[in-house]
């Protein structure tokens, strides 16, 4: 059986203990596994820095930290955990709302629900780099995240300015609640979007996907405020369930090319009222037809002028170019004004006013749909694909 007690209780058996101010072993609960001890509960009116780094109980080394074993500690401000720990339990350090930092013992190979669920002032998380799994909930709720850092000898992760990817850069992980960007260009390269990778990321209004994304899993843009509109590469084949549920501002989702071939259940619940899929004529009987409603979207199809004909799509490694034949109007008309960064037109006869160029050359105008001002790009040439 356990031997399960009140360390405050027997502090004559914890070694390398200092006395000091704040919180202290005394606060603790544990049990004796064998091998070690577990931190089964951490008395919730423990105040400051918990400095465990060189403490034996009972002569044991502390190897794991209990599901909850912090809970609700929302005095505590840093908690060293020594390297001895391999194991965390779930929802370890759930509500630790004066919790700032972090650094996981080194040992630690999986991230487990809720971890850092309510950490509202939890910034910074520092990986281990021998971590093999982070559960998609870890990091619920954590509102004050800005950096989530992977060093370059991790095994299985990467960071790039606070953002967690896999080790080869080809899936977006976690994406912290609190940078305070209000756009974000996916990087090239990247094939996924993990399940719940931007969920509760509320200031993004804009997420640029690069062509050759693949998936968008489960949860993955789920209960973004400021998300208005978004364009999907031809090359998506699937968006997981519940990957924009309840981004209410979410009005318009664009479609470079065919329906994705997995729609997972409630992928588009409770956008934005009247929300629309944005389709090109040749794919529109792909999505069930102009009008319809496709999980949840308005078909909507994109018309081009009188006299203009796409005539072809050329997919280069950081643009799409669309080359149009015919002799287009000042209302030439703009599909999605937010494919500015990654998509150009080519046309063979006249072009809209001029309104300025981009630092790469390229024509940009301004042209009028409806009572709306959309841009897009315009170039001398087709781009190398």
């Amino acid at each position: 059986m356990l031997d399960s007690r009140f360390l405050g209780f027997c502090v004559f058996a914890v070694q390398g203990f200092a006395v000091g101010f704040g919180a202290s072993v005394s606060d603790l609960e544990y049990e004796d596994n064998g091998d070690g001890i577990t931190i089964t509960r951490c008395d919730s009116q423990a105040s400051g820095v918990l400095d465990l780094e060189n403490v034996l109980i009972e002569g044991k080394p502390i190897t794991q930290v209990g599901v909850g074993a912090f809970g609700v500690c929302t005095e505590l401000t840093e908690i060293k955990l020594p390297d001895s720990v391999v194991s965390i339990g779930a929802a370890a350090f759930r509500q630790c709302f004066g919790l700032t930092s972090l650094d996981l013992p080194a040992g630690v190979t999986t991230l487990e629900s809720n971890l850092f669920n309510g950490c509202s002032a939890l910034t910074t998380v520092n990986l281990p780099d021998g971590l093999v799994t982070v559960s998609i909930t870890a990091f619920d709720n954590a509102f004050g995240l800005t950096e989530i850092n992977a060093s370059a000898s991790s095994e299985n992760f990467a960071t790039i300015d606070g953002v967690c990817y896999s080790k080869d850069l080809t899936t977006i992980v976690r994406y912290p609640q609190a940078k305070t960007e209000a756009g974000f260009s996916v990087p090239a390269g990247v094939t996924a979007i993990g399940d719940r990778a931007f969920y509760q990321v509320n200031q993004l209004g804009e997420v640029i996907l690069p062509m050759g994304l693949v998936s968008v899993g489960d949860d993955a843009f789920q209960d973004m405020d400021a998300l208005t509109i978004m364009t999907f590469p031809a090359s998506l084949n699937s968006i997981g369930s519940h990957a924009f549920q309840a981004s209410g501002m979410l009005s318009q989702v664009v479609f470079e090319g065919p329906a994705p071939v997995d729609v997972g259940q409630n992928a588009f619940n409770q956008v934005a009222a009247g929300a629309e899929a944005l389709v090109l004529p040749s794919q529109v009987d792909d999505f069930g037809g102009e009008g319809e409603i496709w999980n949840g979207l308005v078909v909507t199809v994109v018309d081009t002028p009188a006299g203009v004909e796409i005539v072809r799509m050329t997919y280069g490694e950081a643009k799409v170019t669309i080359e149009i034949k015919g002799e287009p109007s000042t209302n030439f008309y703009c599909y999605s004004s937010t494919i500015l960064t990654s998509m150009s037109f080519v046309q063979e006869a006249t072009t809209p006013a001029l309104v300025t160029t981009d630092a790469n050359g390229a024509a940009i105008f301004e042209v009028p749909i409806g009572s709306e001002l959309k841009k897009f790009y315009v170039v001398d040439s087709v781009p190398a694909s």
